[in-house]
Order: structure tokens, then sequence, then C-alpha cells
């Protein structure tokens, strides 16, 4: 069984751009802490949408 195939879109997206937005910030990819705050903030409110599909 292909392991995308049990996790519904709904769950994806959000989780996918945690990920990226994780990594990102992991490899200090920002150009300043505006940036940076921008990043954190745009993860937090992915995690709050998968939050809210629980």
């Amino acid at each position: 069984m292909n392991a995308k195939t049990g996790v519904p879109h709904d769950l994806r997206t959000p989780l996918n751009s945690i990920i990226s937005y994780l990594d990102l910030l992991k490899a200090k990819a920002y150009r300043d802490e505006a940036e940076y705050d921008r990043f954190v903030g745009n993860t937090c409110n992915k995690a709050q949408q998968l939050r809210l599909l629980s």
C-alpha cells in the first residue's frame, strides 16, 4: 500500500507546508528576522489547521 493512499489531502497539504518551513528554518534559509518570523508564523498557522481537522 502506498503511504500517501491513507493520508487525505486535507492532512497532507498543511503537513507538507510545515515540513517545508521547518526545513527552511533548520537550514537558516531566511534573509532576516522578519522573514524568520513569517516562516514561524506560517508554520504555526498550518499546525493550527491540522489541529482543527482532528
